[in-house]
């Protein structure tokens, strides 16, 4: 579903905007976590991975073209490297930390704190997406900016 749905999906955020799909990925990722628990069948099972596939799909490219959209050509590079390095980390803490929780206790509990994080994480970006994309990420990425490079950044907002 993810393979086919990427390009659909990369259409939709070029017509849209990408950043206008972030907070609704978040929620379908959300979803599909709160299904598992319940895949007793395959039927249930399916409908949690097609339903994680399209927010796959979604988080693909949308906070990809975010960036991109959002950074002078000098500076892109360096912008999506810090994206792929934060979403590897990402990956890789999370996954330790709710395959901890579910070692500790169970898979629901495990998938339900997920659940809960990725509500938590669509509400944050849907509310201060803009000011985060066009105020922190060039200033975090312009160590050597000056300070007039910033002022400039500030009155974007």
């Amino acid at each position: 579903v993810s393979v086919t749905a990427a390009l659909p999906v990369a259409a939709l955020a070029d017509k849209i905007g990408p950043t206008t799909l972030i907070a609704p990925a978040f929620l379908l990722a959300a979803c599909a976590n709160s299904l598992y628990p319940f895949a007793h069948n395959f039927e249930t099972f399916a409908g949690a991975m097609i339903t994680a596939s399209f927010g796959s799909a979604l988080l693909g490219s949308a906070p990809t073209a975010a960036v991109a959209n959002a950074f002078s050509s000098s500076d892109r590079a360096k912008a999506l490297a810090y994206l792929r390095t934060a979403g590897d980390l990402g990956l890789l803490s999370g996954s330790t930390a709710f395959g901890a929780i579910a070692s500790l206790y169970n898979y629901e509990i495990a998938f339900s704190i997920a659940s809960v994080w990725l509500v938590l994480n669509s509400v944050f970006f849907a509310l201060s997406s803009p000011y985060l994309i066009r105020t922190f990420l060039p200033l975090a990425l312009s160590s050597s900016a000056s300070a007039a490079d910033h002022k400039k950044i500030k009155k974007k907002r």
